[in-house]
This record gives structure tokens, sequence and C-alpha cells, in this order.
């Protein structure tokens, strides 16, 4: 290190990354001007303020606890120009007024920061000096690519008896055993700010929910193993087969298939105990 470095780092330091309490307010200062998902939430704020950073982790256990205290509430909407739908957060009523109030400490802190910075920028600059700059070695960037295997598991044979039936999709780090796994190479910079998309396609079953879900692609959280469930329910017995679609964004990966054998089928557990009729006129005999 040089004594020229130090001033470098104070010139032009190292983006500052949002820690959850920041991200609660600054989701609530962009939710206020409208209805925003994840992805562009973390576009604009590298956007609008360049020396901040919001991690996936981050942002959606923000998001998490929004949604918990009822402050925010979210609903999947297709987006023109977009490969698959997104789930849009947009402010609950009764939040408003408490919203606004933490949207405002976070544009103060921004404020507050970059006067700090200017500050540091003039007290730590540099006289201008004669000497000839340094020559360095050029290094040449080196891009790290972070790996996961992506496969279907049945939670539960025991519960095929009865039609009903836990499909768990995992995705863990490095490769796996399972012979069905896909395994899933991405660059560094592109996993940041980005998801795994799912979505389950089985038409011989009803599902308990939604279809889809996502996982982030979050280059701190590697080391963990991370999974999404679906509850479904069959509509017929026999060989009946299940499609997991995988998306990385909007690009398309794979689609992965798991054949499942319904030993036993109640048909009458969708049929409803009670018929309900609207009255109608009915024709009087001509006397």
């Amino acid at each position: 290190m040089k004594l020229q470095d130090i001033y470098k780092f104070f010139e032009n330091s190292p983006p500052t990354y949002l820690c959850q309490e920041l991200a609660v307010c600054y989701i609530f200062s962009v939710l206020q001007q409208g209805e925003s998902y994840g992805t562009e939430l973390i576009q604009k704020l590298e956007t609008e303020y360049p020396s901040y950073r919001l991690s996936d982790t981050v942002l959606y256990s923000a998001i998490k606890f929004l949604e918990d205290q009822k402050a925010i509430t979210g609903y999947w909407k297709k987006l023109e120009g977009r490969g698959r739908p997104r789930r849009m957060y947009q402010i609950s009523p009764e939040w408003q007024t408490q919203a606004q109030d933490l949207a405002r400490l976070w544009h103060d802190y921004i404020k507050r920061r970059d006067i700090d910075q200017v500050l540091v920028v003039e007290t730590v600059k540099p006289k201008v000096r004669t000497e000839q700059p340094e020559k360095r070695e050029h290094i040449a960037d080196t891009k790290t690519s972070l790996s996961y295997s992506v496969w279907i598991n049945i939670s539960s044979n025991k519960a095929l008896k009865n039609g009903e039936l836990l499909v768990d999709v995992y995705m863990s780090p490095g490769r796996s055993n399972y012979s069905n796994s896909y395994q899933i190479e991405i660059d560094n910079n592109q996993a940041i700010g980005n998801d795994l998309n799912i979505f389950l396609v089985s038409p011989d079953f009803i599902i308990s929910g939604d279809n889809s879900s996502s996982l982030p692609l979050d280059p701190n959280i590697t080391n963990i193993r991370q999974k999404v469930s679906f509850h479904l329910t069959a509509l017929r017995k026999g060989t009946n087969t299940i499609y997991v679609e995988i998306y990385i964004a909007d690009t398309f990966k794979t689609k992965l298939e798991k054949k499942i054998q319904i030993a036993k089928f109640n048909p009458n557990q969708f049929i409803p105990n009670t018929l309900i009729t609207e009255p109608r006129p009915v024709p009087q005999p001509d006397l």
C-alpha cells in the first residue's frame, strides 16, 4: 500500500451495503411513488444512489418483516416484456402515515452521509504532487463463478395413498448426487440481484396456493441449501407427471420432471356435500 492509495480510497470509496433497518426505510421511500418488485428495488438503488448497494438477502428479509407487520401487500403481475410474473409490493392503506415517516428517515440519512463524504474528501485531499505516477502491472479481471444443483423431491411416499403429496424443489451449492438434478453455473456478478425462479406445471394435480416461487442467487449464502414446497392433490390415479420449469431472472434454463404413481384416488373429495340451487319460476297449468 502507498500513501496515495489512502487518498484514493476516500475519494472513491467502495459502495455501502444497506442493513435491514435502512432497507425498510428505503423500500417505503420507493413504494410511496408506486408499486415495485424486488429486482427493480435493487436496480433503482444503484441508479439513484450509486454509492449504495442492497443484497438479495437483506432485501427479502426486510420485505418479509414488512409483510409480517401487514405494512405492505404483494401480488403476482405479468409485466410487459418480462418472461415471468413479478411479485409486486405496495404499501397497506393503514400504514401510509408511518411509511411516510420512515421514508423521511431514509432521505435524512442520505443527506447526512453525502455531506460527511464531501467533508472527508476535502479534508484528506492531497496537495498537487509533481512526481511521475508509479507504473503498475496490469492484473486481468478474473470472474468467479457459482455452482448450484437443483432437483425435485417427494417428501413422503406415504401421502400418495390418498392422492395428496408435498413436492420440494431444492437448490444446493456445489454438485448433487441426485440422479435428476440439474447443474447451474453462473457468474458471480450475474448472480447479484437475480433469482432462481421456479414454476410448477402439473395438469393432473390441483396446487394449493401459487404455482411459482423464487430463491435468491446470493453469493453471500452459497453454503446454504434452499427449498420451496408445493402441496398437490391428484385429480386421477395412475402414473402422473410433475414438471418444474427453471429460470434465472427471465432466462429459461431447463425443465425437470418426476413421474408419480398414485395408488388411491377419491373423486368424492372434489364433489361438494351440498348442492345449492337458485329458485326459479315454475309454469302453472292452464285451468
